[in-house]
């Protein structure tokens, strides 16, 4: 689908519909994972999170998806990350990875996900 200048694969549009479905995504989320997929960087290599911003409003009305509510200004930090529930009991347990079964691998794709990973990794 193209958005100005930018052609989004159809795999990457859905993706991006999917994840707005979810009730605690903001479109910092969506941008983030619009620049992810598409491989996306400003001219200092950095994720283009706000031409992602500006792309998401054109795609939506394209793709026919409705955008989380806007935040009125920056969303402030609610402080420590706190690790997900229950991950506490597994401190100090040393397996063998193959004890554990089978692992995936997934990237942190809203502030909720990424919270959790850096709480579990201190």
């Amino acid at each position: 689908m193209q958005i100005g200048m930018r052609q989004f694969s159809s795999a990457t549009v859905t993706q991006v519909i999917e994840m707005a479905k979810e009730p605690s995504v903001t479109r910092g989320d969506l941008a983030r994972l619009l620049c992810i997929l598409d491989n996306w960087h400003d001219s200092r290599g950095r994720l283009a999170i706000s031409s992602a911003r500006k792309a998401l409003s054109a795609l939506s009305e394209k793709a026919n998806f409705t955008l989380p509510e806007a935040q009125g200004g920056v969303p402030q930090s609610s402080g420590k990350a706190l690790p997900p529930e229950g991950l506490e009991k597994l401190s100090g347990i040393r397996l063998r990875m193959s004890d554990l079964g089978e692992i995936s691998i997934r990237i942190a794709y809203n502030r909720e996900q990424r919270r959790s990973w850096d709480a579990m990794m201190v």
